[in-house]
This record gives C-alpha cells, structure tokens and sequence, in this order.
C-alpha cells in the first residue's frame, strides 16, 4: 500500500462482508467546496482501485495518491491556470451515486506539513459483488 510520491495519500479498507467471495472497485472522487460555482464539475474522479478477489471476511487496503495539480482547480480568472485549493473533500464508493465515506482534506496544511505522507486509513462500509449489484438497483438495506 501507500503511494510515497503523492502530495497527499489517502488509504482506505475494503471489507468483504458477504457470504460470497467478490471484488470491489473503489472510486476516489474529490469535491472542492470554494471552487466558483459552475467553474468544476462537483465531483471529479481522482483514481480508482479493483480489490483482489476477497473471502467473506477478506479485507485490502487501497490508497489514492493525489498530486498538487488532483488537488487544483482551473482558473480562468488567474490567466488559465491550475490554483491549488485550501480544502477539499474525498468522497471514496463504488461509483458517483453510491459513496459510502467522505474526509474533508485541508489541502494546504497537510500538502506543507505532510507532503508523501499518508493521512489515517478510513474504512467504507463492508462491500461485495452480491450486495454492489443491489446497491445499483437502489436495494440495500442500509
């Protein structure tokens, strides 16, 4: 795990707690809350990662490495160029309509203090291929 050469480095858990053995592909997707309005997209995937196939009980850690420029925004106002923000959120799940943890990042004092180190490991709730597949059709029991 880990990822030495990012800015900022956020690892996650992935639990299978299903009865059958699956995978799960973590979607990293970040929000920049002080972006101008319109200016982004709200949600901009950074990174995915595919689990090996776990057991029931299996787990894996997976780490997003994020960049200076992952951790920017466009900037047409400052000539065209990428501003690095001063907060943000990560939003990690198995896709866009299904994020299961969130971390608000203060971008600039952890990418001073920090650079290449990893922030505390955060979990998702459990995921499998049987219960991703009801969380598609908006079936689960949460």
């Amino acid at each position: 795990g880990g990822c030495p050469a990012a800015e900022v480095c956020v690892c996650v858990v992935i639990v299978n707690a299903g009865a059958r053995s699956g995978r799960e592909v973590a979607q990293a997707y970040l929000e920049f809350p002080d972006a101008l309005e319109g200016s982004e997209p709200r949600l901009q995937l950074r990174g995915f990662k595919k689990t090996a196939v776990l057991p029931p009980g299996g787990q894996e850690e997976v780490c997003f490495p994020l960049s200076a420029r992952d951790l920017s925004v466009y900037s047409p106002g400052a000539g065209g160029i990428f501003q690095l923000q001063d907060r943000a959120r990560l939003h990690v799940g198995s896709s866009s309509a299904d994020l299961r943890h969130s971390i608000d990042l203060p971008i600039l004092s952890v990418a001073r203090s920090a650079a290449g180190k990893r922030l505390p490991s955060a979990g998702p709730p459990p995921e499998d291929e049987e219960r991703s597949e009801a969380s598609k059709k908006g079936r689960h029991g949460d």
